[in-house]
């Protein structure tokens, strides 16, 4: 799944993205995407995402951090004041029409 900063929306956006073995920051600037940081995790998401897990995206001024409990952080620094604007938002996805599902026990918003 990802959690995403700015509106995707304007074709402007980052994204954390949290796979089965790693977390990456994505960057869409004009509708063309690249992945610009990333960790390798030692432990598979998609087993923690079963029992429960805790992810992170923090946007502090020019800095993007995404992490998930136990994990190493994986942080950008964004060049595009495009990317700075708008907020944090949640997607979700599987490769079979039909077949997800995102149970949010609880959500936290808090200004830094």
């Amino acid at each position: 799944f990802f959690l995403w900063r700015a509106a995707p929306s304007s074709g402007n956006f980052l994204s954390c993205k949290f796979a089965d073995r790693y977390i990456s920051i994505n960057e869409t600037l004009d509708g063309v995407k690249k992945q610009v940081a990333s960790v390798r995790l030692s432990t598979s998401i998609s087993s923690a995402v079963l029992t429960g897990t805790n992810v992170r995206m923090e946007a502090n001024k020019n800095r993007i951090t995404c992490s998930r409990t136990g994990a190493e952080d994986v942080s950008y620094t964004i060049s595009d004041n495009h990317l700075m604007k708008g907020g944090i938002g949640i997607s979700n996805w599987f490769t079979v029409p039909g077949v997800s599902t995102l149970d949010l026990r609880s959500v936290k918003v808090v200004g830094i």
